[in-house]
């Protein structure tokens, strides 16, 4: 059998920094959101651990292979963020006992650390290719484990959370459609059985490598940072201007999305007397970073369910609903001044809005007037 010609070698595409452009992008986009959920955060963390394993082919260059494996480390923390994502933005937001599923990476960076520590000697050195360095070491057969387990179990947690009436994903809402995920699954086991295979032909060729099956290795890690950025991303931008009400994304979405949620009208409407009581006895509006998030975790309610309430109870939704508490708060705090001297802009900013033109805005809505004016007839009444 006559061997193949070697693979032509033309210029190297700097992968590496093309993969940490994409995941620093996704990162600075979910991070600058206002209002940002905690989902957001989830993600961004792992969008986070995927760009440091393109650093470590940087800092490895630059600094010898102790950097490259540092920073591959966080390939064991790929697979628990991504299911602590799908968790979260299904409704359960991360809790305390979630911890245990970074217990492994800890473990690890530990064990690296102590390693790090003193003189080099042979016994040291062992440990150290057995569980880090080499191609076949223990963290490479760790991470791909927790990989494929965590894509499985994400999987069948979306699944089986779908039947569970108090999870945001109880009802098919169009702007929340998690089967991208099973886009990345697939793509994740396609690459992971082509490295198997091209690993087995090679070992049989030896160095040569079969033309029609080409390696894939740098390529292989910067499809999957794009495809999973971009559809993660998007997904994040969608359910929160849903979740927030927008109306180009109401707009958008079919009428069937409360279909099938097992919220009856009259427990639609104890949300609504809890969430008003909520504001009317706490006034947590008057806190500026006042989220949804917030409202959810005090009320011990899905994220959806409270916007499905706000929505066809109290026909608004979370923007419009706390800035109208804002504006009911200012407009009371201006009728109780008596002195004459009031600062829209300090009332505006005391009350939780985070700039004048928002006020501006909600106050028109609210009253039909613009602050000044009806500062303005207020002075009036108040001469005559």
């Amino acid at each position: 059998m006559h061997p193949f010609p070697p693979p032509h070698h033309g210029p190297r595409l700097p992968i590496p920094e093309i993969s940490i452009a994409i995941t620093l992008l996704g990162v600075i986009i979910l991070l600058s959101k206002k209002p940002r959920f905690s989902f957001d955060i989830m993600f961004a963390l792992f969008l986070t651990s995927l760009g440091f394993l393109h650093l470590g082919h940087l800092f490895g260059r630059w600094g010898g292979p102790v950097y490259f494996d540092f920073f591959h480390l966080t390939q064991i923390l790929i697979g628990p963020l991504f299911f602590l994502y799908i968790k979260d933005i299904s409704g359960k937001p991360f809790q305390k006992r979630d911890i245990w599923h970074l217990v492994p990476f800890l473990i690890y960076v530990s064990c690296f650390l102590i390693l790090q520590i003193g003189e080099e000697t042979e016994d040291k050195d062992r440990i150290y290719e057995t569980f880090f360095h080499t191609r076949d070491s223990i963290l490479k057969y760790i991470s791909l484990f927790s990989l494929a387990s965590y894509s499985v179990y994400s999987l069948w947690y979306v699944n089986r959370i779908r039947k569970d009436e108090t999870s945001d994903l109880a009802y098919p809402i169009d702007v929340l459609d998690l089967r991208w995920t099973f886009g990345v699954l697939f793509l994740f086991f396609f690459i992971v059985s082509y490295h198997i295979v091209w690993g087995y032909i090679r070992s049989y060729y030896g160095h040569e490598v079969l033309p029609f099956l080409p390696p894939i290795k740098g390529f292989d890690v910067l499809t999957f940072t794009f495809v999973i950025s971009i559809f993660g991303v998007r997904q994040n931008l969608l359910y929160s201007a849903w979740l927030l009400g927008h109306e180009s994304i109401r707009k958008a979405a079919p009428k069937k999305k409360y279909k099938k949620s097992g919220l009856t009208e009259s427990k639609l409407n104890e949300y609504a007397a809890s969430i008003q009581k909520y504001m009317e006895n706490q006034k947590p509006y008057r806190d500026g970073d006042f989220s949804l998030d917030d409202l959810s975790s005090a009320l011990g309610k899905p994220r959806s369910h409270l916007t499905q309430s706000l929505s066809e109870v109290l026909e608004t939704n979370f923007y419009q609903f706390v800035n109208e508490y804002r504006v009911r708060e200012i407009i009371s705090e201006m009728e109780a001044n008596r002195s004459g001297k009031i600062n829209l802009l300090h009332l505006a900013l005391q009350n939780g809005f985070n700039s004048k033109s928002t006020f501006n805005d909600s106050f028109k809505r609210v009253t039909g007037k613009s602050p000044s004016d009806y500062l303005k007839e207020k002075s009036l009444k108040n001469e005559s």
